[in-house]
Order: structure tokens, then sequence, then C-alpha cells
């Protein structure tokens, strides 16, 4: 009867330490997904205003989107990411898009970047940011 309980217990223990192990893994990958989404922001906001395109069409319509998947990360490459880029105009008062293909507004035009980073570990939380760029 013993031996019976000490089993469970050691089952039970085993498997907390199993999941303990992927939620550290889930969030290394929500630390990861967070850099991914950053470096494409300030990547885009490097190229300036003018040079971050804005076209209707994609995955997301009316939207300028940039979809990569399959981007791998960590020590041996096997943390999986996919990304998705979405650029649209909005104005200083409303921060709902304007419809395509009107051109962002002048001199006050604004392209809003929004970045979503999804880790494939289904523990793991997505990351989204966003920025405002405003015309020099």
């Amino acid at each position: 009867m013993a031996s019976v309980v000490l089993g469970i217990a050691m089952v039970g223990i085993a498997l907390m330490f199993s999941l303990a192990r992927s939620m550290v893994v889930a969030q290394g990958d929500t630390r990861i997904a967070f850099y991914l989404a950053q470096e494409k922001l300030e990547n885009l906001r490097a190229l300036g205003f003018a040079l971050v395109p804005l076209s209707p069409g994609g995955p997301c319509p009316g939207l300028a989107c940039y979809n990569e998947s399959g981007l791998a990360f960590g020590e041996d490459n096997s943390q999986i990411f996919s990304r998705l880029t979405a650029v649209d105009c909005v104005t200083k008062s409303n921060l709902d898009p304007i419809t395509p293909p009107n051109p962002c507004p002048s001199p006050l035009g604004l392209k809003r970047i929004t970045v979503r980073v999804t880790p494939s570990m289904p523990q793991a939380n997505p990351v989204a940011l966003e920025t405002v760029l405003a015309t020099p």
C-alpha cells in the first residue's frame, strides 16, 4: 500500500517538473517574440516616414502587410515564430485607418505600424507592439 502511494506521489512530482520546464521555455519564447517585434518596429522607424511602404492588398485588406513565418531562434534554432507587420494611415484625431487608396494626409500624416509575433509553442503568449510615425 505504501509503495502505491509513493508511486502516485512520484508521478505527480515528475509531471510538476515537466510542466515547470515547459513554462520556463514558454517565458523565453515570449521574450524572444518581444525582441522580434521591437526589432521590426525599429527597422521600419529607421527608414523614415516616406520610405515605410503603404499599399492595399496582402493578407490584411487595405493595409501593407508583411507576413514572415518560420523565423527560427534559440540556441539550436528550434524555437519557431511568425511575424505579421501591418502599416496603415491614421489621423491625429482619429486612430481608425484611412480607407485606401487615399494617401496619408499632408502635412500632418501619420502611419501606424503594428507588429504581431506569434511563437509556435502554444504555452507562449503572442506579442503585439504598435507605434505611429509622423511626417517630418
